[in-house]
């Protein structure tokens, strides 16, 4: 009998797969990308050290100081200051406000009681200013163009009867025309070195001296002789009060510098001139009393615009503290 050949154990064994033991996985071949494109282990490391530096900066912060100190530093600080401050962060917004409200507060309260102050002085000036104001501005109208018309019928006129004439054409505003030169009349030298002369002294003038730019009785009797002058002497109770105090100053000087202006003298020498000095005086009189109120109306309305000015920055900081407050419990919630 041929023995039956036996199978070898390396062909017929199958292997046998347990239920206790876990299945082999499937490798793929995925790779890892690379924490730095160098090969090299210095830029490896660098690149792994700097993450971690980053990470500390962020969490390591400088601690900052308290904020009673800060508090009681920015106490010592003016308001120009502060509001400067007030523009470096958040914190330094809020911490400020809280400075500046009281500051502010407190010129605003001093502040109020100057302006209440001011606005009863006003009141009171007008009360006792506006009867004398009603007084003066009748006389103004107590003139005809006649006595404009007689007063420059004069080729010579007297000295008072001249200067009156002069303080009205001042009043409306008429200048001494400059004087201009002949041609070929002097050297040019001299003309030059005259021109310059005339307007140094032109500069260093006083406007309201009146030994200085006096008008000729031509130049008087020229604009008098207008139909608006005359239009403008009859309309004075309604246009008194476009005449600008520059003109009200240098009238004053020229009329207390001579001492020939009287009311006595000028009804001696003319009537027209009398009744045209009365002219004068009343529109000094009310030019004088109007230029007072407006002052004080003027010091009073600049006040009031500083103390509406001052509310409204202190109704920002509320408005900003309130803004502050929202953001914060809306980022807590």
């Amino acid at each position: 009998m041929t023995p039956i050949p036996r199978p070898s154990r390396s062909s017929t064994r199958t292997p046998v797969r347990s239920h206790m033991s876990p299945s082999t996985p499937k490798t793929t071949n995925r790779t890892v990308p690379p924490l730095s494109t160098s090969n090299k282990p210095e830029a490896r490391r660098a690149s792994i050290s700097i993450p971690s530096v980053l990470s500390q900066s962020k969490t390591s912060a400088v601690p900052g100081l308290p904020t009673e100190l800060l508090l009681h530093i920015l106490a010592e600080l003016d308001i120009p200051n502060l509001c400067k401050i007030r523009l470096v962060s958040r914190r330094f917004r809020r911490l400020s406000n809280l400075t500046l409200a009281p500051q502010i507060e407190e010129i605003v309260e001093k502040m109020e009681a100057e302006r209440e102050q001011l606005h009863t002085i006003v009141e009171e000036a007008q009360i006792t200013k506006r009867p004398m104001l009603r007084h003066y501005r009748q006389w103004l109208r107590n003139v005809h163009s006649n006595e404009v018309t007689e007063a420059t019928w004069y080729a010579k006129p007297p000295e008072e009867l001249k200067v009156v004439c002069e303080c009205l054409c001042i009043l409306k505003g008429v200048k001494e025309p400059p004087k201009t030169s002949l041609p070929n009349s002097t050297p040019s030298k001299l003309s030059s070195s005259s021109s310059t002369t005339t307007s140094t002294t032109d500069l260093t003038a006083d406007p309201t001296d009146p030994s200085t730019n006096r008008l000729t009785w031509a130049t008087i009797r020229k604009h008098m002789s207008r139909y608006d002058f005359k239009t403008w002497i009859t309309s004075l109770r309604t246009s008194v009060d476009t005449i600008p105090f520059s003109a009200i100053g240098r009238v004053e000087q020229i009329i207390i510098n001579d001492p020939h202006i009287t009311y006595e003298r000028l009804r001696e020498v003319s009537t027209a001139g009398y009744n045209l000095l009365i002219l004068v005086a009343a529109c000094l009189q009310y030019c004088a009393i109007a230029e007072e109120l407006k002052v004080k109306r003027n010091e009073f309305l600049v006040l009031d615009k500083e103390v509406a000015r001052l509310e409204m920055f202190l109704s920002a900081l509320e408005g900003d503290d309130a803004a502050v407050a929202i953001i914060a419990q809306a980022a807590k919630l």
